[in-house]
Protein backbone atom coordinates (compact mmCIF):
# COMPACT_ATOMS: atom_id res chain seq x y z
CA UNK A 1 0.00 0.00 0.00
CA UNK A 2 1.24 3.50 -1.08
CA UNK A 3 1.61 6.44 1.93
CA UNK A 4 -0.55 9.33 0.26
CA UNK A 5 1.10 11.36 2.64
CA UNK A 6 4.18 10.54 1.65
CA UNK A 7 3.02 11.07 -2.22
CA UNK A 8 1.74 14.67 -1.61
CA UNK A 9 5.05 15.50 -0.01
CA UNK A 10 7.14 14.24 -2.59
CA UNK A 11 4.78 16.03 -4.94
CA UNK A 12 5.40 19.29 -3.42
CA UNK A 13 8.84 18.73 -3.09
CA UNK A 14 9.10 18.12 -7.00
CA UNK A 15 7.03 21.35 -7.18
CA UNK A 16 9.40 23.48 -5.37
CA UNK A 17 12.35 21.66 -7.36
CA UNK A 18 12.16 21.71 -10.67
CA UNK A 19 11.88 25.12 -11.21
CA UNK A 20 14.49 25.85 -8.54
CA UNK A 21 16.57 23.52 -10.48
CA UNK A 22 15.70 25.31 -13.75
CA UNK A 23 16.70 29.37 -12.07
CA UNK A 24 19.29 27.35 -10.87
CA UNK A 25 21.13 26.03 -13.87
CA UNK A 26 20.00 29.65 -15.90
CA UNK A 27 21.81 31.36 -13.23
CA UNK A 28 24.85 29.36 -14.02
CA UNK A 29 24.77 29.74 -17.50
CA UNK A 30 24.07 33.59 -17.65
CA UNK A 31 27.33 34.10 -15.22
CA UNK A 32 28.74 36.11 -17.99
CA UNK A 33 25.83 38.50 -18.23
CA UNK A 34 25.68 40.14 -14.90
CA UNK A 35 21.94 41.31 -15.34
CA UNK A 36 20.67 38.40 -16.46
CA UNK A 37 22.50 36.03 -13.64
CA UNK A 38 20.98 38.43 -10.90
CA UNK A 39 17.63 37.93 -12.47
CA UNK A 40 17.76 34.42 -11.83
CA UNK A 41 19.33 34.46 -8.62
CA UNK A 42 16.81 36.61 -7.74
CA UNK A 43 13.79 34.08 -9.04
CA UNK A 44 15.69 31.18 -7.45
CA UNK A 45 15.47 33.42 -4.11
CA UNK A 46 11.49 33.44 -4.63
CA UNK A 47 11.36 29.79 -4.64
CA UNK A 48 13.75 28.98 -1.69
CA UNK A 49 14.30 32.32 0.27
CA UNK A 50 17.71 30.64 1.62
CA UNK A 51 19.45 29.42 -1.69
CA UNK A 52 23.07 29.54 -0.48
CA UNK A 53 24.10 30.04 -4.39
CA UNK A 54 21.44 32.70 -5.52
CA UNK A 55 22.45 34.69 -2.25
CA UNK A 56 26.39 34.16 -3.41
CA UNK A 57 25.50 35.40 -6.63
CA UNK A 58 24.14 38.51 -5.76
CA UNK A 59 26.62 39.28 -2.97
CA UNK A 60 29.52 39.08 -5.77
CA UNK A 61 27.14 41.47 -8.12
CA UNK A 62 26.68 44.09 -5.10
CA UNK A 63 27.79 47.26 -5.68
CA UNK A 64 29.13 48.07 -1.89
CA UNK A 65 31.12 46.22 0.77
CA UNK A 66 28.73 46.56 2.85
CA UNK A 67 25.74 44.92 0.86
CA UNK A 68 28.41 42.29 0.21
CA UNK A 69 29.37 41.68 3.37
CA UNK A 70 25.77 41.57 4.50
CA UNK A 71 25.00 38.79 1.98
CA UNK A 72 27.56 36.59 2.50
CA UNK A 73 26.77 36.72 6.30
CA UNK A 74 23.15 35.74 5.27
CA UNK A 75 24.50 32.95 3.24
CA UNK A 76 27.33 31.60 6.20
CA UNK A 77 24.18 31.97 8.51
CA UNK A 78 21.47 30.41 6.60
CA UNK A 79 23.98 27.61 6.69
CA UNK A 80 24.93 27.66 10.65
CA UNK A 81 20.65 27.80 11.67
CA UNK A 82 20.02 24.68 9.37
CA UNK A 83 23.26 23.03 11.14
CA UNK A 84 21.47 24.07 14.49
CA UNK A 85 18.29 23.26 13.45
CA UNK A 86 19.38 19.32 12.73
CA UNK A 87 18.41 19.92 8.93
CA UNK A 88 22.18 19.44 7.70
CA UNK A 89 25.37 18.31 9.14
CA UNK A 90 28.54 20.39 9.50
CA UNK A 91 31.19 20.69 6.55
CA UNK A 92 33.76 18.35 7.18
CA UNK A 93 34.96 18.85 2.67
CA UNK A 94 34.24 20.93 -0.14
CA UNK A 95 32.89 17.43 -1.68
CA UNK A 96 29.95 17.85 0.90
CA UNK A 97 26.65 18.47 -0.36
CA UNK A 98 25.85 22.25 -0.80
CA UNK A 99 29.09 22.76 -0.03
CA UNK A 100 31.03 24.98 -2.13
CA UNK A 101 28.36 28.48 -2.11
CA UNK A 102 29.02 28.24 1.83
CA UNK A 103 32.82 27.37 1.25
CA UNK A 104 32.80 30.38 -1.46
CA UNK A 105 30.76 32.62 0.86
CA UNK A 106 33.39 32.35 3.40
CA UNK A 107 36.31 32.61 1.28
CA UNK A 108 35.09 36.15 -0.20
CA UNK A 109 33.87 37.20 3.00
CA UNK A 110 37.92 36.59 4.01
CA UNK A 111 38.84 38.74 0.74
CA UNK A 112 36.37 41.88 2.17
CA UNK A 113 36.94 41.91 5.89
CA UNK A 114 41.08 41.98 4.10
CA UNK A 115 40.03 44.83 2.22
CA UNK A 116 38.41 46.50 4.89
CA UNK A 117 41.29 46.27 7.04
CA UNK A 118 39.99 42.91 9.48
CA UNK A 119 43.21 40.78 9.06
CA UNK A 120 42.31 38.65 11.55
CA UNK A 121 38.86 38.24 10.85
CA UNK A 122 39.77 37.37 6.74
CA UNK A 123 42.56 35.00 8.37
CA UNK A 124 39.96 33.27 10.01
CA UNK A 125 37.96 32.88 7.01
CA UNK A 126 40.92 31.29 4.78
CA UNK A 127 41.71 29.36 7.76
CA UNK A 128 37.79 28.02 7.62
CA UNK A 129 37.80 27.28 3.91
CA UNK A 130 41.58 25.50 3.62
CA UNK A 131 40.43 23.43 6.55
CA UNK A 132 37.63 22.02 4.45
CA UNK A 133 39.10 22.94 0.82
CA UNK A 134 42.54 20.57 0.91
CA UNK A 135 43.18 20.72 -2.51
CA UNK A 136 42.56 24.54 -2.36
CA UNK A 137 39.98 24.84 -5.51
CA UNK A 138 38.61 27.94 -3.58
CA UNK A 139 42.33 29.18 -3.63
CA UNK A 140 42.24 30.67 0.12
CA UNK A 141 45.89 29.37 0.65
CA UNK A 142 46.41 32.30 -2.14
CA UNK A 143 44.72 34.79 -0.52
CA UNK A 144 45.80 33.93 2.58
CA UNK A 145 49.78 33.75 1.57
CA UNK A 146 49.11 36.97 -0.13
CA UNK A 147 47.42 38.70 2.97
CA UNK A 148 50.73 37.41 5.18
CA UNK A 149 52.43 38.91 2.90
CA UNK A 150 50.84 42.23 3.48
CA UNK A 151 49.48 42.60 0.03
CA UNK A 152 46.58 44.10 -0.80
CA UNK A 153 45.39 41.85 -3.81
CA UNK A 154 43.58 39.22 -3.60
CA UNK A 155 41.52 37.08 -5.95
CA UNK A 156 40.37 38.58 -9.33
Amino acid sequence: MIDTELLGASRRINDIDAPLDRALDEMEDAAEDRALSVAWARKALKIEPCCASALLVLAEYAPTAVERIALLKEVIGTYKRSVRAGQRDEIDSVWDSGAKPILAAVALLGDELAELGDIEGAKACYRAVIERDEDDRLEAGASLEALMAGETAFRA
